[in-house]
């Protein structure tokens, strides 16, 4: 028990207590509770979120590596001597990458220098057999390490793998509109089909859930019309944000977040004003039942409105907050989603890439109406919002 406590507590201060780091990093020399980069695997793991990011597959990537004659993990850490797992099929210098390895490191934390440890225990020092803990029982330590991977691209992976995505039917590449593309009219995502005539390759999509499922309006759209449609809107959102963030550039910045945040504070306490008033209501309601001033219906009718009431005053409060924390996070905040645009100033041709990192989803109302959210949507609202005020003050 003695030794398990001491273990927690060196997690807890950011030490290292593992035996065989992850595939991208070793022990430190100078501190074997440490870990340091290793360049010759860190360039590799980069490369596999690249290709994630561009749209591959875990199983192309995986194919492409093999194919390369890069070393998987567990064969570059023989190859180096480096502490390895051992037992079980994998533990063999012949071992090759897998879609199962690509996907491991694509998930894991410690890439972008944060610290994650004690995801397995056992219940007694002398039994040896493993169980998983649940993620909130883990621990983390955040800037414990040097980042392979920046934690901007980190996210940008895992929301790519929590989409709905569709691959060729070779499994290797995910579609341009993968997961995003959805229905104007009844919601379902939107499907992909390839009809070949005299020849010729025609791409469109269409709602599979058909007039039969209730989909009454479903709009069939060309491949070529929609990826034309959405490179025009995202160039010119792009060019919007860098107007924006010019005229930004020009004016005060911290008067505005000064007068932005304390607008949020008395929303907030208005609205925290009138959610004490709810509770209060409600509670009255149970003794005026007993009373005989109402009868049991009205008092689950009023029970039921007060609870949906609190809630709905209770989330524009959180929303509020939210909004408050970014104005308080003023240019550097600005500066780091406006970078996120800038990086795609020069766009003429759509790839996944450029998709899954600027637009959130694609709305299908016709063939040639799309409702476009695009990333930080609510970022460059407030964007504007501060030039209205700017305005409005000169």
């Amino acid at each position: 028990m003695k030794t398990r406590s001491a273990l927690e507590s060196k997690r807890k201060n950011g030490d290292y207590v593992g035996a065989c780091p992850v595939y991208g990093y070793r022990k430190d020399p100078a501190n074997k509770n440490h870990l340091v980069i290793d360049e010759d695997a860190a360039h590799v793991v980069r490369e596999i979120y690249r290709r994630r990011i561009d749209g591959a597959s875990a199983q192309k990537i995986a194919g492409e590596l093999n194919e390369r004659g890069v070393l998987s993990p567990l064969a570059y850490k023989i190859s180096r001597g480096l502490p390895h797992p051992t037992g079980g099929a994998a533990d063999s210098p012949e071992a090759k990458w897998s879609a199962k390895a690509v996907i491991r490191i694509l998930a894991d934390e410690t890439y972008t220098g944060v610290l994650v440890q004690g995801r397995q225990e056992t219940y007694n020092h002398k039994l040896k057999n493993l169980v998983q803990k649940p993620a909130k029982d883990w621990t983390r330590v955040e800037n414990a390490h040097d980042p392979i991977i920046p934690r901007q691209r980190f996210e940008l992976v895992r929301m790519i793998s929590s989409l709905d995505t569709r691959t060729a039917p070779e499994g290797e590449e995910v579609y341009l509109f993968s997961g995003i593309l959805i229905c104007g009219c009844c919601g379902g995502r939107m499907t992909r089909k390839t009809n070949t005539v005299k020849g010729k390759k025609y791409i469109y999509y269409y709602c599979p859930t058909g007039k039969k499922n209730g989909c009454d309006h479903a709009v069939m759209l060309k491949e070529d019309d929609l990826k034309r449609c959405v490179l025009d809107s995202l160039r010119a959102h792009i060019r919007s944000v860098a107007s924006v963030d010019a005229m930004l550039n020009s004016i005060d910045e911290d008067r505005m977040n000064r007068e932005l945040i304390a607008g949020f504070k008395a929303q907030i306490a208005d609205n925290e004003a009138q959610l004490a008033q709810v509770r209060r209501f409600k509670s009255t309601i149970y003794e005026n039942m007993v009373e005989g001033m109402i009868d049991k219906a009205e008092y689950q009718d009023l029970r039921s409105r007060y609870a949906a009431q609190a809630k709905r005053i209770q989330e524009a409060i959180d929303r509020l907050r939210e909004e408050m924390e970014r104005a308080a996070g003023g240019a550097g905040d600005r500066l780091r989603w406006v970078r996120h645009f800038q990086e795609f100033s020069n766009l003429t041709e759509l790839d996944r890439r450029a998709v899954i990192a600027l637009v959130q989803s694609i709305k299908v109302i016709g063939k040639t109406e799309l409702e476009i959210t695009f990333r930080y949507d609510m970022e460059y609202q407030a964007a504007r919002e501060k030039l209205s005020l700017a305005k409005e003050a000169g």
